[in-house]
């Protein structure tokens, strides 16, 4: 009994690890490129921003302000300062993507990524939402808008998302069912703000 609680524990973990916000952006940012044929150095810059300034964010906080080992943030209130160092970073991330001419999807989904954290940054100081439903159907969204209804299958990784998030412990349903809707709708709502503004310039 030990071990097979053990066990299901372990996978929740690789779970939670392997649809993690760092690597999503990674493999989202990847997608897009990829299918835009964008250049190499607007791939380099979605990542710089999007995963390796965000995660030398988390190691910083973690080791010098934090001085914590909680890598999955348990207590929201110790969330604040990353949010908001990761939402800077996704700021520049969308300068410098314009700057560079990124292909428009590409500039979308860091500025989803920049609005998105900020406004879960806002909603974590009352409610404990899941960055996990965030951080992976919001991306989602932005490749199923952008690359067809072929996306639509990928979804249906939110279930052992969930299962992971709920077996260790970290979310409510509740907490993760409003990291899904806000994720979706959130980002559904500024993907059609930001093409507007494309297509007036």
């Amino acid at each position: 009994m030990y071990k097979a609680k053990s066990c299901s524990e372990n996978i929740a973990k690789l779970i939670s690890v392997v649809f993690s916000a760092f690597f999503i952006a990674l493999i989202s940012f990847l997608c897009l490129s990829m299918y835009f044929n964008a250049n190499w150095g607007v791939f380099l810059v979605s990542i710089v921003f999007s995963t390796i300034f965000p995660l030398v964010g988390m190691i910083f906080d973690l080791k010098y302000i934090k001085k914590s080992r909680d890598v999955e943030y348990s207590n929201s209130s110790d969330r604040g300062i990353l949010f908001l160092f990761c939402s800077g970073s996704y700021l520049l991330g969308v300068l410098f993507l314009i700057l560079l001419f990124a292909p428009i999807w590409i500039i979308i989904l860091m500025a989803a990524y920049c609005v998105n954290t900020f406004i879960t940054f806002l909603i974590n100081k009352r409610f404990k939402i899941s960055v996990h439903a965030i951080g992976f159907v919001g991306p989602l969204t932005i490749l199923w808008l952008a690359l067809g209804n072929i996306m639509l299958f990928y979804f249906v990784f939110i279930i052992p998302i969930a299962w992971a998030r709920r077996k260790l412990k970290k979310h409510t349903r509740l907490q993760i069912i409003a990291g899904v809707v806000f994720g979706i709708i959130a980002t559904m709502i500024q993907a059609e703000i930001y093409l507007y503004l494309f297509a007036l310039i």
